[in-house]
């Protein structure tokens, strides 16, 4: 294998986990919501959703690029790796209770920004939860660096179980809407001391001033890319929302709502390989050969599951969201093509490679350039092809600065990336995916859909699989994915019969060349 096993096996343990973790939490998460929102009633519960916008951005805005850069250093083997996290962490802590104090503060402003004085006293019970998240999320970052994947993806887990536990019993104790806003500042706080005393059993605490400012340097350019990203989804709603009407948002933001899993597992590879590059610092070849081994490893993977979930989707949201959200899937469908093509260029690992190397001056180029590229292509698409132009600006932008990245990546720093080699193996999944959404949708019920669509994905995929791919590289995905907890066992048992199939299709291609072969001898 010329992906190195330890890094290999680091994705993918990393991604499953992390993936797992995020799915599980989407689910309670949607458990709790269907619960809370008929409980509360639409009015009261859109109200929590309002509440949250400006506690949430300063979430984002306070984090300044530290995540990853805390996930960069606590992956790096070094005698003084302890140093740069902890200096990460009590940055990030300082800044997050600033952010808290803001909202608090700025409650009545913002309460009136969003045309709703009555909710000042929400928005200031929640500048608790923007503390304790933006903490919470740098614990992520650090367990995910450490290897520790599987406590990053319980906090994740305990993040959203506690809250709805906490929501409905601050319910029946009669807090109404006020005990929900609270269960998110209760639960986020209490997990921060059981998950803090976790990080000082793994890693010594330890501050520096010099390298906390190496590690804010490091950062800040990525804080360009958390700026843009929170900028640019509104820029793009506010104008799509002259040229639709409401029960085409409705479709719209369902769209977005069933394209979280691939969301999940997109976030996850990239976690992963972020918190596993850095273990090559000391070997610049050896990292450059595996960044390019580990864009086409992630794109046969990713793009396999991505389209495995989509060639079903269409029976998924009629059967939880009804016949109204029919254009829900293709929405969905279309949007999915800007996380989907700019992965099989390499959009997955190749801003972790500059982050690993400290260059995160070109994380801040590339999105800008995709800031740009977007907008530009917004204004024209969106008044003519309305969601479908969103889903055109989305992939223009994630695509072209992707390019971009990549030709800085071959041209400044030499890392050969095959992209050839990508896109043949992608190919496989969009043609399984192709010939099971058109046959699931004509069959006669949903849950028969559902059935036909994953029946057929899956053996279309897996027959095509040797066809564009090396056996060596097939049986290198299987040993990966065979240590994995769980579904390990089950992938073992399952890949000799499939190995046998594959031997079993060749052979008469072998004969007629070998027959060939002596003919024209």
């Amino acid at each position: 294998m010329a992906l190195n096993v330890k890094i290999a096996e680091r994705v993918g343990g990393g991604s499953f986990y992390l993936t797992v973790g995020q799915a599980v939490a989407l689910l309670l998460g949607l458990v709790f919501s269907i619960v809370l929102a008929r409980v509360l009633g639409p009015d009261n519960y859109g109200l929590i959703s309002i509440a949250l916008v400006y506690p949430s951005m300063f979430v984002s805005l306070t984090d300044l690029g530290l995540s990853a850069v805390i996930s960069r250093y606590s992956t790096e083997p070094s005698t003084r790796r302890e140093v740069y996290v902890w200096s990460g962490i009590a940055m990030r802590t300082l800044l997050a209770i600033s952010g808290g104090v803001l909202v608090y503060f700025m409650a009545d402003i913002f309460a009136s920004l969003l045309g709703r004085l009555y909710i000042e006293s929400l928005i200031r019970i929640l500048a608790l939860y923007t503390v304790s998240s933006s903490i919470l999320s740098t614990f992520y970052s650090a367990f995910a660096g450490l290897g520790r994947y599987k406590v990053s993806a319980f906090i994740l887990i305990l993040q959203y179980s506690l809250k709805g536990v906490l929501a409905i019993t601050l319910l029946l104790a009669g807090l109404h809407i006020y005990g929900v806003a609270l269960s998110y500042s209760l639960a986020y706080t209490i997990l921060v001391p059981v998950f803090l005393v976790l990080l000082i059993r793994g890693i010594k605490p330890a501050v520096s001033l010099s390298e906390g400012v190496e590690v804010l340097k490091v950062a800040l350019p990525l804080y360009v890319a958390v700026v843009c990203d929170v900028f640019l989804k509104p820029t793009l709603d506010t104008t799509l929302s002259k040229y639709i009407s409401n029960y085409e948002w409705g479709n719209y933001s369902v769209a977005f709502n069933v394209l979280m899993p691939i969301s999940a597992l997109s976030g996850a590879i990239v976690t992963a390989t972020l918190t596993s590059l850095p273990l090559l610092t000391g070997d610049s070849e050896s990292l450059k050969k595996n960044t390019g081994e580990l864009v086409f490893y992630t794109t046969t993977v990713f793009s396999g599951l991505a389209l495995l979930y989509l060639s079903v989707l269409k029976p998924l949201v009629s059967i939880f969201y009804g016949a109204e959200y029919s254009s829900a899937p293709g929405y969905a469908i279309a949007v999915s093509a800007s996380t989907l093509v700019p992965a099989i260029l390499g959009s997955l690992v190749i801003g972790n490679y500059f982050v690993t190397i400290k260059a995160t001056r070109w994380n801040a180029v590339i999105s800008v350039i995709r800031m740009i590229a977007a907008l530009i292509t917004a204004y024209a698409s969106i008044p003519v092809f309305g969601v479908y132009g969103v889903a055109l600006a989305l992939l223009a932008g994630n695509a072209i600065s992707t390019l971009a990245g990549y030709y800085i990546l071959v041209d400044v720093y030499y890392v050969h990336i095959d992209l050839k080699k990508s896109i043949r193996a992608s190919l496989p999944a969009f043609i399984a995916f192709t010939i099971a959404y058109v046959l699931a949708s004509i069959a006669g019920s949903q849950l028969l859909s559902i059935l036909i669509g994953f029946a057929m994905y899956i053996t279309v995929y897996l027959l095509l699989l040797p066809v564009f791919l090396e056996n060596r590289i097939i049986e290198n995905i299987v040993k990966i994915a065979s240590r994995l907890d769980y579904v390990g066992v089950l992938i073992e048992k399952i890949s000799p019969y499939y190995f046998k199939l594959i031997v079993y299709l060749n052979r008469p291609l072998k004969s007629v060349s070998t027959s060939h072969s002596n003919r024209k001898g």
